[in-house]
């Protein structure tokens, strides 16, 4: 396939001299209405810069095939999710192809990074975000059993991904890349905000990476696409503890059937389902306990118990303890 290669700080330039549309509204009305504009095409750029790290949003749709080369003055880490259309990421002897809403975490060394390639007339919108090289250095020490390895590997020169395909970005992902987005809202808390929305969208990605690894030994988990039903799954378990759901429930509503959901499950998670479900829910009850003056009916309900007496004797066949007896001695 023939490409134009142009640089990344090209597209400025291009811009300027009319060969490329930054115009959001032209953007839009191109997808949908199938109009060309004249020149290369769109690009739309959004960058916010914070303490540490940088979030750049990128939409672009050319009419030519292109292959945009890269540069970065320092290591970073860098979570990169395509939201739709196609990209093709070529850096370091990695040639990958992400699909729509897949994600993967790249641990990039300075200097030239290689190419993203756009499809000819395919409209893509991709996120990244890079956690500068000391903010990624302060989190190693914090959490070394993590993330030590990759860098060390990063400050020996190595550019690589933590995944060989792209994995799919989760309902729970997709929640928190809109929160970072409407972060502004938050005013003088939104730089504190949207810090801790990075970290737990990167605590997602290390678990989907974690899981991943797992998923190698499993007997009935065998396929990056069965990891994700049984993911979706523990979602939709916890999405709504008053909700009581069935494992046939479960398993028609992920289209796996009952067996593979359940030793499936406990490939994944090292817990049965309904094991899984209560250890959760007397996780919730804890907080609840220790960080609220909520009353014990109300947690009780919270943590999807109709009846108090029910949850009371759950939680001390858990704890030893009654919910008020763990509530005291805190």
């Amino acid at each position: 396939m023939q490409y134009l290669n142009i640089r990344e700080y090209n597209v400025a330039e291009l811009m300027q001299e009319g060969s490329l549309f930054s115009n959001e509204n032209d953007l839009i009305e191109s997808c949908t209405n199938g109009k060309k504009g004249k020149g290369l095409g769109f690009a739309n750029y959004k960058t916010d810069i914070g303490l540490g790290y940088s979030i750049a949003e990128m939409n672009m749709l050319f009419y030519e095939n292109v292959r945009m080369s890269g540069y970065i003055s320092e290591p970073v880490l860098s979570m990169n999710f395509v939201n739709s259309g196609t990209l093709g990421i070529e850096f370091s002897n990695h040639n990958l192809t992400a699909q729509s809403k897949r994600n993967n975490v790249w641990l990039l060394n300075s200097g030239r990074l290689g190419y993203f390639a756009y499809k000819k007339d395919v409209f893509c919108s991709a996120l990244a975000i890079e956690l500068h090289f000391s903010f990624l250095k302060e989190l190693t020490h914090k959490y070394p059993e993590l993330l030590e390895e990759a860098y060390n590997r990063c400050v020996s020169g190595n550019t690589f991904c933590f995944n060989p395909k792209y994995q799919f970005t989760s309902f729970e992902m997709s929640n928190i890349i809109s929160q970072i987005r409407d972060a502004k809202l938050m005013g003088n808390t939104s730089a504190i905000y949207t810090e801790a929305k990075i970290l737990e969208l990167l605590a997602l990605q290390l678990q989907q990476r974690d899981e991943k690894k797992l998923s190698n030994g499993n007997k009935h988990c065998k396929t990056t696409r069965d990891i994700e039903r049984i993911q979706e799954a523990k979602r939709l378990l916890v999405a709504d503890l008053n909700k009581s759901l069935s494992i046939r429930e479960l398993s028609r509503q992920v289209g796996i059937n009952e067996n593979k959901l359940k030793y499936g499950f406990k490939e994944v998670y090292n817990h049965t389902i309904f094991g899984y479900l209560f250890d959760y829910k007397m996780d919730i009850a804890c907080k609840l306990l220790l960080d609220t003056k909520k009353n014990i009916v109300d947690i009780a309900n919270q943590c999807g118990y109709e009846h108090a007496s029910h949850f009371t004797t759950a939680f001390k066949r858990k704890f030893g303890v009654t919910p008020q007896g763990y509530r005291n001695k805190a």
